[in-house]
């Protein structure tokens, strides 16, 4: 405390705008002060405003800050300009600078200095033992425009001078469509960062010159260009390109011993894209084929299409003779194999194996004209010395079409073939040139009218023969010398018949033989006689004799009897009816007591009807059906009239 000077005058102490105002004061109390005396009348007073600090610093031009301003404990701080008293016209607001010094270059010695920063610092969040709170945030607010006018803006006072560094900040803004906006958060896997319709520009190097930058040019899609308007490029060890949905492609380089350039064709093109050997990819197909022309030292080549030539080019699949070397080599195989079926894995079922189709040319022509298909040739290999010729082998069936005699399925190079005969269900030959016809079918050999079999004087046969059978009439067979004249015909008994007219020498006896089996008795069923039919004699047969042999003694019933004629109802004119029951290898009609009457040697039975001969068994207690083991054969020894 202290007391004003004895009789001074009076002192008036009023706050600068005027009230309140003291008048008559001559003591002045100062609390919360350090009131030094410096003698010659002159004092200073240090205060210190209740809390420890300035309350309040007002309608100063300039405060001299020599430590940091601080609030009491858990009051906010703020450094805000008081905006001017309202008056008749708008005022602007008034502006608030925090404002670092400059550095100040030294008097004496040279050397430089860095200028003071400015450093805005929120508060930290805090816990005790748990709990999560937020750090403070530092929000800096432009002034809202008015009208049409803009929103203030943040921006630095010159270029290049704001600077994210290595810690989690983001730097955005409210309208991401339009500006530019970088995210970065320890929260965030992936930092991220947007452009508006501007570009994104990258320096060369520490300078401030552009080489390089990305640019949104439409919807979906973003431009690499160089430091002018043209287009950069994209480094990296992959390229993934995505489909519509979820699958995607990718291109990527495998290591390499140098770079490479891959420059893409100008155009579209058709055929296969191929590398020039520098770098440029062309479109291209070989010279005049459209196709490959060679392929060579292949273990093994997939193909899914057809092989083709191109126009007017023949096609062929040859095997390269090896390499001459001192000792003779095999020659190289040469082989067409369709794929064998693959069995299911779990259905089933069975699949055929591929098909080989080997097809040559059709003929064609224009309104008229005729030509011949083209063949396939199949040409085995020719053999040295005594090495036989190659051959046609096939493993398995080979099928050929039905042919014709005109065109036969199998044809040779002399003009003989071979074809299918329907009309005899069997095989024709043909012989070019000659107006004969033969086949084999229906267990036997068919001749036409005028063909002849002959008998060659060589083996193999050669055109030299000497005996020939040929039909000199329906049902004359004509046996010759090979030439125009007459053969012989020898029977195993001596007995040659040798004819000099057309048809002498025509041999016309022979001999039925018919076997019967305890089957065809026992068939008869429950009845004590059955007739079974053993010959049908054509007209003109006669009956030069008739025999029945037993081959196997009849057992099963009390008697068996057979009987052998033409005449029913017990066809016994041939031979009479003879015990069946008796030893094996018995012959009845060899005695005069077993022949029929009918068995004179020169029996006629119709001269222009065929007639039947039956063999009759008859048993007299028990059904056929119980007979066993009779088995026996029939013989008819016949001569036919002319």
């Amino acid at each position: 405390m202290a007391s004003w000077l004895a009789g001074a005058t009076a002192l008036t102490v009023a706050e600068a705008d005027g009230a309140p105002s003291v008048s008559g004061v001559n003591t002045i109390l100062v609390t919360n002060t350090t009131l030094t005396d410096n003698t010659g009348g002159s004092v200073t007073i240090a205060m210190t405003p209740a809390g420890g600090a300035n309350t309040a610093l007002s309608n100063l031009a300039a405060v001299a800050v020599s430590a940091a301003l601080t609030t009491g404990a858990g009051t906010a701080a703020a450094l805000t300009a008081t905006k001017a008293v309202a008056t008749a016209s708008s005022a602007e607001g008034i502006a608030a600078t925090l404002t670092a010094s400059a550095a100040t270059a030294g008097s004496t010695n040279a050397g430089a200095a860095a200028g003071g920063s400015v450093t805005i610092t929120s508060g930290a969040a805090a816990q005790k033992t748990s709990g999560n709170a937020a750090g403070g945030d530092i929000i800096i607010t432009p002034g809202a425009g008015i009208g049409t006018g803009a929103y203030g803006i943040l921006r630095p006072s010159a270029d290049n001078i704001l600077a994210l560094g290595s810690a989690a900040y983001r730097l955005t803004t409210a309208f991401a469509s339009t500006g530019f906006s970088i995210y970065k958060a320890v929260s965030e896997a992936n930092p991220t960062a947007t452009l508006g319709d501007g570009v994104l520009n990258f320096g060369a190097g520490t300078s401030n010159a552009v080489d390089s930058g990305i640019a949104r040019i439409g919807a979906a899609e973003v431009k690499i260009s160089n430091a002018s308007t043209g287009y950069g490029s994209i480094r990296t060890s992959a390229l993934k390109l995505f489909d519509a949905g979820t699958h995607f492609s990718i291109f990527q380089a495998q290591t390499q011993v140098a770079d490479l350039t891959y420059t893409l064709p100008a155009a579209h093109g058709t055929g296969y894209l191929y590398d020039d050997g520098a770098g440029a990819l062309a479109w291209g197909t070989p010279a005049g084929t459209g196709a490959n022309t060679a392929l060579s030292n292949l273990t093994a080549v997939a193909i899914n299409a057809p092989l083709t030539t191109g126009a007017g080019t023949a096609a062929a699949l040859t095997a390269t003779p090896p390499t001459q070397t001192a000792s003779a080599q095999a020659g190289i195989a040469a082989g067409l194999t369709a794929s064998a079926a693959v069995a299911g894995s779990s259905n089933v079922g069975a699949a055929a194996g591929g098909s080989v189709t080997i097809t040559a040319g059709a003929a064609a022509q224009l309104t008229s004209g005729n030509a011949a298909g083209g063949d396939v040739v199949l040409t085995p290999g020719a053999g040295i010395g005594t090495g036989a010729n190659g051959i046609v082998n096939a493993t398995g069936p080979l099928r050929v079409p039905d042919g014709t005699y005109a065109v036969p399925s199998i044809a040779f190079a002399s003009g003989a073939g071979i074809y299918e005969n329907a009309a005899i269900y069997g095989i024709g030959f043909s012989c070019d040139n000659h107006s004969v016809y033969a086949g084999m079918g229906q267990g036997g050999l068919f001749l036409g009218s005028t063909g002849v079999v002959y008998w060659s004087t060589t083996d193999p046969p050669t055109g030299s023969v000497n005996l020939g059978l040929l039909s000199l009439a329906p049902g004359v067979l004509k046996v010759t010398n090979g030439s125009t004249g007459n053969g012989n015909i020898v029977a195993s008994t001596a007995i040659t018949a040798v004819g000099t007219a057309a048809h002498n020498g025509v041999i016309r006896t022979g001999v039925y033989k018919r076997a019967w089996t305890n089957a065809e008795v026992t068939a008869f069923g429950g009845v004590l006689t059955g007739d079974l039919k053993v010959a049908t004699l054509p007209a003109k047969t006669i009956i030069r004799n008739a025999y029945v042999v037993i081959d196997s003694q009849a057992a099963g019933t009390t008697t068996l009897t057979a009987a052998m004629g033409r005449t029913g109802a017990a066809y016994i004119d041939y031979i009479v009816a003879s015990n069946a029951k008796v030893a094996a290898n018995t012959v009845y009609g060899d005695a005069v007591a077993e022949r029929g009457t009918n068995l004179t040697g020169y029996d006629l039975p119709s001269y222009t009807a065929d007639v039947d001969v039956y063999v009759q068994f008859v048993s007299t207690v028990e059904n056929l059906s119980a007979v066993t083991s009779c088995t026996g054969t029939v013989y008819l020894l016949t001569e036919t009239l002319p």
